[in-house]
């Protein structure tokens, strides 16, 4: 046998050299379809999530350019000096109010200034006599409004205010004028500071309620939003 078929045997017989690019020899690892998730579709701690269910103001229900009208009626109403459970007699006042959003971005809510229009009548039936007594009060003030949602519920509107105009007393005692004239009669500063809730039963129409002073300590009725 020649040497060059001894050497070219010997060759054959050897095994194959090992790569010397270890990475390109060694195969990827495959990743299970339920690992390859985004961030974003992680599931944060409780600790973060949790107030972010409670977020303010992240769906406002009153901005700049909003206009609401409130019917409502007062509860409450203070009995200009007479005895609560005597004789005197009336009914719920009769308020509406409309409010306008005219400022953003003082503050995380919105700015509201509207006003407010009520009546009001009484009657009061003197004991032991056959005498009576009837008044009206008439109430006409502007006010203004700061809205700034504390939930994340998109049907809620929370604000609160204060109210600055006139209050307007009629005062008549048919039977004997002179003996009991009410020095209220006439015309008189009137002012208020409130707090409110409004919750929306459809896109437009809600429902309200107020506590406070202006014509009543409490006031509940119906709202319509609208632009």
């Amino acid at each position: 046998m020649s040497l060059n078929s001894l050497t070219l045997a010997q060759t054959a017989r050897r095994p194959p050299a090992k790569p010397t690019n270890k990475s390109a020899s060694t195969p990827a690892k495959s990743v299970p379809p339920s690992a390859e998730t985004s961030a974003d579709d992680e599931i944060p701690p409780l600790d973060t999530r949790f107030p972010e269910l409670f977020k303010p103001e992240s769906t406002p229900t009153f901005r700049k350019g909003y206009s609401i009208v409130n019917l409502g009626l007062g509860l409450l109403s203070p009995n200009n000096g007479y005895d609560l459970f005597g004789s005197l007699k009336s009914a719920p006042a009769l308020t509406l109010a409309y409010d306008r959003g005219v400022v953003e971005g003082i503050g995380p809510g919105t700015i509201g200034l509207g006003g407010i229009v009520g009546y009001k009548g009484y009657r009061y039936d003197f004991p032991n006599t056959d005498e009576d007594a009837t008044w009206t009060d008439i109430v006409l003030m502007g006010r203004a409004t700061y809205h700034y949602n504390f939930t994340t519920n998109p049907q809620l509107d929370t604000y609160g205010g204060i109210s600055l105009g006139v209050r307007a007393n009629f005062y008549k005692n048919e039977v004997s004028p002179d003996r009991d004239r009410y020095t209220g009669d006439g015309l008189h500063l009137a002012y208020g500071l409130f707090a409110g809730a409004r919750y929306y039963l459809t896109e437009r129409f809600g429902a309200f309620g107020e506590v406070g002073y202006d014509m009543s300590y409490l006031k509940l009725g119906l709202s319509y939003r609208f632009q």
